[in-house]
């Protein structure tokens, strides 16, 4: 009996993957490429193959492993050194997929997918110089590649040349039309540029293209908020925990989702778990629809960050309020708990318009001894007018759009009648001391005050102060929660929260808003400020 050899049991089962990866049947495919790989170990070709339809199926780990397979045996194979990278990368090991793309490169330094991937991986890591380089080393070698049309605009993007970003996504989309991550790069950039309503037009298109597309939902949900459009926009933002990376981490409970305010109508009173996601800034927000939510006859459970623990169950008697923990607590997923929501979601049924916001001026409250004991240590005795500023947000991603520097806020040294405290979270003695040098001007540091460490400390000082001036970090959104007088200056494109062409805040009466006119710039912002601040302290005088 003749028998084949295992090259040729091999090769033939590589054909018929091949053949089943056309048809769509990816598991199939994969399982005759692995039977490649045990008829012929050293078949690079069956692991590269194996590998990539692994990705396809989104089993990037198992996918890196056949790479790095296929590189063993053909070391110089630079499509595999280039799949690893892009591997890496689906597994957040950016910089391990750098030596990856390098390594594609030094076998081949004619391979413009490895130098596209490296300057998407480049613009990852927040280098857009490397990035630029490597981009324009991939569209010299390949002028009509639309992958590295993409990356460079979104290069492009993050620098701040929004048309030239805006050029790069349209080439990509003239040479494929359905390239979905390029419509919702190009959305996102109309959005950082201001322009909602082509970036809703592109983010749209790219869900047409794929409707599950969890990324282009999210910040769709992003350009509705802004807009004011908000139960359009509370719906996309359901989308948020299934994007790769999501703002927060989703958390595990044996309870079904809160289904709405109806839930309590017709079978009586319910326990609702409302639990906290994102950052501090994000729970105080949130927690401005507890009311609304007791309103509905729910029984409230609130999980939330334990620095918040104290001053939420202050400011919600009604509600139990519980430190968050990993994994949940006993309380959390207790048999008497009903329902579980996470803060974010509460949007969707308590705000759908701008009319279902509440006639109220906060809704936290301090410590009103430790509050009053504050003021007066502040005062000193004097009648100043107490001005708390913050001037910096350390968001990972956009931190550095929102924030100003202790410098540019040099103005507020110079108007008498005002004491300057310092409201900014972290390390700010450096910047104090050349602020006082400048100015001659001291902004006074509470050292008994951790504003990181005890909310509920910070929220008594926040509300001992008459006026707060800042930007959009957690120290604005715990002012606007205490109704303290707060003046918050934003970039040209702020976080959904502060919606668009308006100067005052649906979820905080107590503050007014300065917009930037133009990107990255503060100038006029800063100068509206110090007319307001002056005119504050006129006020007080009279």
């Amino acid at each position: 009996m003749n028998r084949k050899q295992p090259e040729t049991d091999a090769a033939a089962l590589c054909v018929h993957a091949a053949e089943l990866a056309g048809q769509g049947r990816l598991d199939e495919a994969a399982e005759s490429y692995r039977q490649a790989t045990e008829a012929d170990p050293d078949f690079a070709e069956a692991h590269y193959n194996l590998g990539v339809v692994l990705q396809l199926l989104g089993n990037a780990e198992n996918a890196a492993d056949a790479f790095r397979r296929a590189i063993s045996i053909k070391p110089d194979y630079f499509q595999a050194h280039t799949n690893l990278g892009a591997a890496l990368e689906t597994m957040g090991n950016t910089e391990d997929a750098i030596v990856a793309y390098r390594l594609a490169i030094d076998a081949n330094p004619s391979h413009a997918r490895a130098f596209a991937n490296l300057g998407g991986a480049w613009q990852k890591l927040k280098r857009p110089d490397d990035a630029l380089v490597a981009l324009e080393k991939a569209l010299e070698l390949e002028s009509q590649f639309p992958e590295a049309l993409n990356n460079m605009g979104n290069v492009l993007c993050d620098l701040g040349r929004f048309d030239d970003a805006i050029d790069h996504f349209q080439r990509a989309l003239a040479l494929m039309p359905d390239f979905k991550e390029a419509h919702h790069n190009l959305g996102n950039t109309h959005k950082k540029a201001g322009r909602m309503d082509d970036a809703a037009t592109s983010l749209g298109r790219a869900l047409e293209i794929d409707p599950d597309y969890a990324e282009a939902h999210w910040n769709l949900s992003h350009v509705l908020l802004l807009q004011g459009r908000l139960a359009d926009g509370w719906g996309e933002h359901e989308w948020r925990w299934r994007c790769a990376e999501a703002p927060a981490q989703k958390r595990d409970f044996p309870q079904s989702s809160w289904p709405g305010p109806n839930a309590n109508k017709d079978a009586g009173a319910k326990t609702v778990l409302v639990w906290g996601e994102q950052g501090v800034g994000d729970e105080i927000l949130f927690s401005s629809m507890i009311p609304d939510l007791l309103d509905t006859n729910a029984n409230v459970v609130i999980e939330c960050d334990r620095r918040l623990v104290p001053l939420f169950q202050r400011s919600f008697p009604e509600a139990k309020c519980i430190a968050q923990v990993h994994p949940p607590s006993p309380e959390s997923i207790s048999g008497d708990i009903d329902y579980q929501t996470p803060s974010g979601s509460l949007g969707r049924w308590l705000r759908p318009d701008l009319a279902s916001f509440p006639a109220r001026t906060s809704y936290l409250m301090p410590d009103p001894e430790r509050r009053e004991a504050i003021r007066e240590k502040y005062r000193d005795g004097e009648t100043p007018l107490l001005v708390g500023i913050s001037w910096s947000s350390i968001n990972e991603y956009i931190g550095g759009e929102k924030s100003v520097s202790l410098a540019d806020l040099g103005f507020l040294g110079k108007i008498p009648g005002i004491r300057l405290v310092d409201l900014q979270y972290g390390n700010t003695e450096n910047q104090r001391r050349a602020f006082e040098e400048t100015t001659g001007a001291a902004v006074n540091h509470d050292n008994d005050i951790d504003q990181m460490a005890d909310l509920d400390g910070f929220a008594a000082q926040v509300a001992a102060l008459d006026l707060v001036v800042g930007v959009s970090n957690t120290t604005a959104h715990m002012a606007g929660a205490l109704g303290v007088e707060t003046f918050v200056m934003l970039s040209a494109v702020p976080l959904s929260c502060w919606m668009l062409e308006r100067d005052d805040s649906p979820w905080y009466p107590s503050i007014k808003l300065f917009r930037q006119g133009a990107p990255g710039d503060w100038s006029a912002v800063l100068k509206q400020v110090e007319a307001a601040v002056r005119a504050r302290v006129t006020r007080q005088a009279s």
